[in-house]
């Protein structure tokens, strides 16, 4: 069964002018598309698996490659 999600916690005091100036100052900042390349790039190479069971299976597969 699966775990219940904690509550966000809530920003107070200096965190929360911190936080907030440290978004105002990032909101316009955009990346390169070269940058934007390689993120996606580096995303295409992670797999995902459904369920452990899938895992040991492409693990025991990867591994006897080897």
């Amino acid at each position: 069964m699966a775990r219940p999600i904690k509550d966000t916690p809530i920003l107070m005091g200096e965190d929360a002018r911190r936080f907030e100036t440290w978004m105002k100052e990032n909101e316009s900042k955009k990346i390169s598309d070269a940058e934007y390349s390689r993120i996606k790039e580096a995303g295409k190479s992670i797999k995902l698996f459904n369920s452990m069971e899938e895992y040991k299976t492409y693990n025991a597969a990867s591994t006897l490659g080897s």
